[in-house]
């Protein structure tokens, strides 16, 4: 493992500024379909079961999340840093992935730990995440780089045909249809931008948390989206973004009232 780490920070160091400041191994039993491609990644998923991170790096963990939480350490680091370096040849055989304590004594048997902390990456990280088809309570990192997402290789379609192939499919005819103008979009990521933000049940006990709070509540979503408030963490002044309403949300420290406007 020493050996494997060493590697790893090698390749990171050797890379041109921005340098990735976290890196890892492929995340499944087996990485024969990666051969196919890259040796290493840069905007993928890099699992909590084995990691180096820089000593200079900034990111931590978010003390919020029992379950899920090498998948926000992952966006962290892409986000801050632009990017990761994953050895796709490079994996792991691990005791931990079944024995007691850790996330196998978090997770219940009904997924409802699995489902919350799923809901916090989705309200962190808008539109990175989605469903795993093959797998419950499981999601696929496909982060968006310019235009086009990076899916992770454990997304592949659960379409395909079982013994024999896809049955061909009839050619369907194109209609013409007349071309409109968009709609403006009225909602920001899911937000309805006319409800009212108050304080939730729940009280922040992050200082930075609680200070943006202070800023937000009582406001219009509109409002939020159109003229950002700022707040300091750390020392640095950072804008509240989308994102950031999502997760207080999805936390209970605010909750969204009835249209005022």
């Amino acid at each position: 493992p020493i050996a494997a780490a060493r590697f790893i920070v090698a390749k990171m160091r050797s890379c041109s500024e921005p340098r990735p400041k976290l890196g890892g191994v492929y995340m499944l039993g087996s990485c024969a379909r990666t051969f196919g491609g890259e040796s290493f990644a840069r905007h993928h998923f890099i699992l909590g079961d084995f990691f180096v991170a820089e000593p200079d790096s900034t990111v931590k963990f978010d003390p919020n999340m029992k379950l899920k939480e090498d998948y926000d350490f992952t966006c962290s680091h892409i986000a801050t840093y632009g990017s990761v370096m994953r050895c796709n040849r490079m994996t792991l055989n691990v005791k931990h992935y079944s024995n007691c304590g850790g996330a196998v004594s978090t997770r219940d048997k009904k997924g409802e730990e699995e489902r919350r902390n799923i809901a916090i990456l989705q309200a962190k990280w808008p539109r990175m995440f989605r469903a795993n088809p093959k797998r419950k309570n499981e999601v696929i990192l496909s982060w968006k780089v310019g235009p086009c997402a990076e899916a992770d290789d454990d997304a592949e379609s659960t379409a395909r045909a079982k013994k024999g192939g896809a049955k061909p499919t009839a050619p369907t005819k194109v209609k013409k249809l007349a071309t409109k103008r968009a709609a403006p979009a009225r909602r920001p990521l899911g937000l309805p931008l006319g409800a009212a933000v108050r304080r939730g049940p729940k009280a922040a006990k992050a200082p930075y948390i609680a200070a943006r709070l202070e800023q937000v509540q009582g406001k219009i979503v509109r409002d939020i989206v159109e003229k950002p408030p700022s707040y300091t963490r750390d020392g640095k002044s950072l804008v509240y973004q989308v994102k950031d309403l999502k997760y207080d949300v999805a936390q209970g420290y605010l909750e969204l009232g009835g249209n005022r406007r």
